[in-house]
């Protein structure tokens, strides 16, 4: 599933925005319940930081 599904879906199920509050990582996002808890991050990683051989950059959810 990519990002934009995800922030798809949790648009539709929750009424949830992405946040993205970093400048130093403009690819990361949060997202949060309305009590403003966060729920959710998306990360762009690199790959070799997950102990890929490929170059550039993977996005995890967690």
């Amino acid at each position: 599933m990519k990002r934009e599904e995800i922030f798809q879906y949790v648009k539709e199920q929750y009424g949830t925005e992405p946040e993205y509050l970093w400048k130093k990582d403009p690819d990361s996002a949060v997202l949060r319940h309305k009590n403003g808890k966060w729920y959710a991050i998306i990360m762009a990683v690199e790959k070799k930081t997950l102990g890929l051989e490929e170059d550039g950059k993977i996005n995890i959810l967690m």
